[in-house]
């Protein structure tokens, strides 16, 4: 029984793991695939666990459409499986219930759904009275806020923009005095998107900037809900809108204070670099895609190779050492092994003379002649993965001459011998914010200009050789 559950749970978290990196359509519809692969099998727990679950993170995400749509086949599960309305089965579907957005369409045949399933197979032909009565009041309440937010939104389609902001401000501010967060981020998040999507930037950001503030006020956690709001307003800036950086530093540093991580959440880091990117904004992209996702090295990656391609080719090691070395300082060797595998592929596939595939018994290694430095880095991360002091030293001394030509790279290396190999190299003083600040050309390398930083470790940093490489 244990192993059934634990197949089902990792099949839960492979498809929330969808939804928290924004795959929300893909979320949907592998998680129908997989419930209809169970309810064929009649096996109606997995089919509704795994139903339950996804949905509900999909809800919390705010995409009510998907969620709903998971929500609806859910409901009709219940029919096959013939169950009766209890604790548990109501349990889901108010826990559903309570996290649809006050003007999803998707709620209303929900509620409708689930009262008839209840009607069908419970005692009370007019349906169960706890789900009558949770889906009034909830209605009562989201009726409310719905209207509010429709007037505020016509001010907007009116071209009242200055109003539609000022009253949102107003009317925002009565539901935090009351402390009746849910209902001040529904209506700050709603107008604030329509406004943006006015072309609104000066007064949609600000709706924005008291949104990240309520948050605040609220010790609201980052999570799918949270982020979602957030990301969805920031996707709707104009490239240059004055007030999208200053949100970006606020989101991040909202993050900071209530998260998990100082440095604030990968996903938020994430969307901003990638945005940056796309945008050719390339400082502000290193800062933040250097603190984001699995995704971000790839998009870091990219970004670099194409900026290289502005100047000359024998600079190459220079724009794949602008994400190599940062993740290697925050301690993220997967990321930088796969940003240079990618910068190296791609160089690779646009023709770089004579490259060279070598084969060993221990690894494989690409080697660009004409391109020592970059050689350099790949045989570096190789030295790390090793994890032994003279592998490094040999290494480096080998391309000496080269490194102290170029110049750049001393006091990153001096950190990297420090974490990955544990050689300490006697120093006034090196603090890692003012190394990246180097690195990147000026300025501290953080999210959103003033985030916290993820500490670069005074100990080693232990980095485990894969099998065949001792």
């Amino acid at each position: 029984m244990a192993s059934k559950a634990d197949k089902i749970e990792k099949i839960i978290a492979r498809l929330q793991a969808r939804t928290a990196e924004g795959q929300y359509y893909e979320a949907q519809q592998q998680t129908r695939v997989v419930a209809a692969r169970y309810v064929k099998a009649a096996n109606w727990p997995a089919a509704i666990d795994i139903l339950a679950s996804v949905a509900q993170s999909l809800l919390k995400a705010g995409q009510g459409g998907s969620g709903g749509d998971l929500c609806l086949m859910l409901v009709d599960v219940y029919k096959q499986a013939e169950l009766k309305p209890d604790a548990a089965s109501k349990g889901r579907l108010l826990t559903c219930l309570r996290l649809f957005g006050p003007g999803e369409p998707t709620r209303k045949t929900f509620i409708s759904e689930m009262i008839a399933w209840s009607s069908k197979f419970g005692e009370y032909p007019a349906g169960d009275a706890e789900l009558h009565h949770t889906s009034s009041a909830m209605a009562s309440k989201a009726d409310k806020i719905e209207k509010i937010i429709a007037r505020l939104q016509a001010r907007t389609a009116e071209g009242q923009y200055y109003e539609a902001q000022q009253q949102t401000r107003v009317v925002a501010a009565r539901y935090v005095k009351a402390a009746n967060w849910p209902a001040a981020v529904d209506i700050l998040a709603s107008v604030a998107q329509s406004l943006l999507k006015a072309g609104q930037g000066g007064s949609g950001g600000d709706l924005c900037l008291m949104l990240v503030d309520v948050y605040k006020q609220a010790a609201l956690t980052p999570d799918a809900a949270s982020n979602g709001r957030l990301l969805t307003c920031l996707r709707l800036f104009g490239p240059g809108e004055p007030t999208r950086k200053t949100f970006i530093s606020e989101m991040i540093a909202w993050s900071s204070k209530f998260g998990e991580y100082p440095a604030g959440d990968a996903e938020l880091h994430h969307v901003a670099g990638s945005l940056y990117a796309e945008e050719h904004e390339a400082y502000e992209a290193e800062r933040h895609l250097m603190l984001g996702t699995r995704d971000s090295a790839e998009v870091l990656a990219r970004m670099e190779y194409a900026w290289y391609k502005e100047d000359d080719s024998h600079t190459a090691a220079l724009y794949a050492s602008r994400a190599v070395l940062p993740y290697l300082l925050v301690g993220n060797l997967r990321a930088a092994n796969a940003a240079y595998r990618l910068f190296a592929s791609q160089l690779a596939d646009a023709g770089a003379g004579g490259v060279q595939d070598v084969s060993t018994a221990t690894a494989d290694v690409r080697i660009f002649p004409g391109l020592p430095l970059l050689n350099f880095l790949g045989l570096l991360l190789l030295a790390i993965q090793r994890g032994t002091p003279d592998a490094y030293r040999t290494l480096v001394n080998k391309y000496a001459a080269n490194i102290a030509e170029l110049g750049a790279w001393n006091e990153a290396l001096e950190m990297v011998a420090e974490m990955y190999f544990g050689i300490v190299k006697p120093r006034q003083s090196n603090p890692l914010m003012d190394m990246m600040g180097s690195l990147f050309g000026g300025g501290a390398a953080g999210g959103g200009g003033g985030a916290q930083q993820r500490r670069a470790p005074t100990r080693r940093v232990e980095a485990p050789a894969p099998a065949g490489l001792d």
